[in-house]
Parts: C-alpha cells; sequence; structure tokens
C-alpha cells in the first residue's frame, strides 16, 4: 500500500508576487560575468555520438576520485552505452553496454526515455520512461533487479532527464519530477503532484509519497502535447530543503522535504516576457481528446517548442556562499528561425540567473552556439559547460569548459 499524500494547493501564486516586480534584474547586472572560463578539459570519444550529449554525471567517491559518466543514446549506434571516464586523467576507464535484446537488456528505449540514476560506480539504476521501469546494473554489469513503477491516483511518472535529474538527500531520501497525464474531463494541472518522494529499499525504488503540487499559473491555458512546459527542475539547498522551479512560472518555491511551502522568490529572467504564453487555450485538450477539434500539425507544434522561452535547470554553483543558479533558454522569434533554417547554425541563447534565499544577484548571458546548458556538471571548484565549438570541430573528442563562479564586489 502506497502512501499518497496530496499535501497542499498553491492557491494565492499570482497575487502574492503581483508586487514584486521591482526584484527583477537590472540591466546592469546582466553585463557582468560572474562566471570566468578558467579551464577546458578534452575527453576522447569512445562512440560514435550527436555532439550534445544526452546524460552527464559526475560522481565523488569517499577516496575523493572523481569520475565522469556519460551516456551515449545516440541513433548512430543500435546498442546504448554508459562510458566512465577519470576526471584527472580524462581517460575513458569503462564503458558499460546497454543492449536493447536478449535476457540482459533494456528494451523499448530511445534517446529521450532513458535515464541514469547512479547510487555509487558500482550500482548503476536506469529508469525506462517508454516501460516505467528500473533496472539496476550491478558490479557484475548485468541487470540485477527490475521493479515497475506503481500505478496511481494521478497517472503520474517520473520524467527523469539531463534538465530535471534525481536529486539524492544525505538521508538517503530521492525526489523525482513528475509528468503528469489529466483525465481529459478535468485537465487541470493544479490539482495533481508535481513531485515523487522516494525511498530506496532492498535496490528496489518505491514511492513514499507525492507532494508539491503544480501551480495556479496552469490554469492560464494549454502548454503543449510535449512534457517541456511541465516538468519541474528540483534542487536541494545546504539544509536541504527543495527548491523547486517550474518551466512556465517566474517564480522558485523552497519546500521543506514533506512538501510543506517555506518560501517563494520571484526569479525573473530579463530575457523572458512578462508571461510565458500557452500554446493553446485550457479547454483545448479536453477538445482535442473527444475529437471536437483536429490535432495540430507537426509544425505548429514545432513552431511553438521553437519560440518559446522556458526555465530549465537549477544548479547549485560552486561558491563560498549558498549561490543557486536558474538556466533560462531563451527562444528566438519566428522570424530568426525561418531565416536560419537550414544553416546549421544554432540561434539560442542561455542565460543563467544567479541568486540565493534572499535576493537575485544577477544574470548572465551565454550563445547556444558555444556551450550547451543540457550537457554540464559541477564539481567543488567548477562548473562545466559541454563546449560546442570544440567539440563540432573534433569527431575524436570532445570537450568541457570550466568555469569559477565571481561574487560581484
Amino acid at each position: 500500500m502506497f502512501k499518497f499524500q496530496n499535501v497542499f494547493l498553491l492557491l494565492s501564486l499570482m497575487s502574492v508576487y503581483s508586487c514584486q516586480e521591482d526584484n527583477s534584474i537590472s540591466k546592469d547586472n546582466t553585463e557582468y560575468s560572474f562566471l570566468i572560463e578558467e579551464e577546458t578539459l578534452r575527453f576522447a570519444s569512445s562512440s560514435p555520438f550527436t555532439h550534445e550529449l544526452s546524460d552527464v554525471i559526475y560522481k565523488k567517491n569517499e577516496l575523493g576520485e572523481e569520475y565522469l559518466l556519460i551516456l551515449n543514446d545516440s541513433d548512430l549506434e543500435r546498442n546504448k552505452s554508459l562510458t566512465i571516464y577519470e576526471l584527472t586523467t580524462e581517460k575513458a576507464i569503462e564503458k558499460i553496454d546497454i543492449l536493447e535484446e536478449g535476457p540482459n537488456s533494456i528494451s523499448n528505449i530511445n534517446e529521450t526515455t532513458l535515464a541514469p540514476i547512479v547510487t555509487d560506480l558500482k550500482s548503476i539504476f536506469f529508469w525506462n520512461g517508454n516501460t516505467r521501469e528500473f533496472h539496476l546494473i550491478g558490479k557484475d554489469r548485468r541487470i540485477e533487479k527490475k521493479n515497475s513503477w506503481p500505478e496511481n491516483n494521478y497517472n503520474a511518472a517520473p520524467n527523469i532527464s539531463r534538465n530535471t535529474p534525481a536529486i539524492r538527500t544525505s538521508y538517503n531520501d530521492f525526489f523525482f519530477p513528475l509528468m503528469v497525464i489529466p483525465p481529459e474531463e478535468r485537465p487541470d494541472y493544479t490539482d495533481f503532484p508535481a513531485i515523487a518522494k522516494m525511498e530506496l529499499t532492498d535496490n528496489q525504488f518505491k514511492v513514499d509519497t507525492f507532494l508539491v503540487n503544480f501551480p495556479k499559473i496552469y490554469n492560464n491555458g494549454f502548454y503543449g502535447v510535449e512534457p517541456y512546459l511541465y516538468v519541474p527542475s528540483i534542487q536541494l539547498t545546504q539544509e536541504e530543503d527543495l527548491f523547486v522551479s517550474f518551466p512556465i512560472d517566474h517564480t522558485v518555491y523552497q519546500f521543506d522535504t514533506n512538501g510543506k511551502l517555506k518560501n517563494s522568490l520571484f526569479v525573473k529572467s530579463n530575457y523572458i516576457e512578462k508571461e510565458i504564453k500557452p500554446y493553446k487555450d485550457s479547454n483545448f485538450f479536453s477538445r482535442l481528446i473527444k475529437g471536437e477539434i483536429d490535432s495540430p500539425s507537426l509544425n505548429d507544434r514545432a513552431e511553438y517548442i521553437w519560440t518559446t522561452s522556458k526555465y530549465e535547470s537549477l544548479i547549485k554553483l560552486p561558491s563560498k556562499n549558498e549561490i543557486y543558479g536558474r538556466i533560462v533558454n531563451v527562444a528566438p522569434s519566428i522570424e530568426e528561425v525561418r531565416e536560419s533554417w537550414g544553416s546549421g547554425k544554432n540561434i539560442n541563447k542561455f542565460t543563467i540567473i544567479f541568486f540565493n534565499d534572499e535576493e537575485i544577484i544577477g544574470e548572465q548571458l551565454f550563445k547556444k552556439e558555444d556551450y550547451s546548458f543540457y550537457s554540464y556538471f559541477i564539481t567543488n571548484e567548477k562548473i562545466f559547460f559541454f563546449n560546442n565549438k570544440k567539440s563540432m570541430e573534433d569527431d575524436d573528442y570532445f570537450y568541457f569548459t570550466g568555469f569559477s563562479f565571481r561574487q560581484r564586489n
């Protein structure tokens, strides 16, 4: 029996922040470089991959040894793989093949549904979003256990990705971001949880409780068939509270690990419009499911995705002070998309908003053609972003550029 907990509804989000527009970042604070480039690491590619890596995971063991785990789920290879690199030598020390057929396989996977959850280098879990199953690959690199995600009253399941990873506390609790599909007769996300609190017992993930409902801003409309604008990002604070960021909401929420709201911060980007516009009206999804309207074209859906800015990951910066970052995907206009079509040029930009638990510190803009906000890792000293330019110029290696955080005086 699973304990399902609908902790609370966030009833007054919009009114709480209606008078907080003065907290937005001044233009002066967007021109300061908080992240300073310091070094670039080069890793040999163990197999073909698309130049934007799917999952990059940094691990440090009890001896202080640092490792980088990189998932290759490129369609260039039939079988996927996870390669483990030693960070100090930049050398690959192990490649774990993920078979799609046979007794030691994970079936029905693609580049968007397979996500690693690394507890340590000996025990690596994979979440398969297509089959809704967890697979444990043990130290002999064979699948030791498999357990299924349970049916639940919310039709909710984890949506773990490079931008929305699972979060683990020192108490060995796990928090998974959820993707929810509301029933057609009640397409209201504010009645549904956004996060699952999980426990790991006997190498099996089990639901402890569901918590943190979607904020009321999701009542403004329907934000697309794809999950990109629904799945929250989670980050632990130093006190092991949860910072939660939703892709269309300018507010970052602070909860305790039982889902009680403790604080709310208005963390809006200067590069995003006042309101992130919905794809369609609130009744669109219900009418679509009932067959009352035609399904939108692929071009129509793609245009909305390409031209809609959104909040992506929450990160914790390597800093003496407790500083966090909110990564923002700054989308181009439809005119810019059409002008660049077929050129191969990446016209997207991304910013990082730097903040603490009291205020916004500033914002820094990056060109996505230079670095990828999807592929990064953070050590105790630096944050490393995948270097698009260098990696595109070299088929045998890929590169990460490290930045240190510089507090403004």
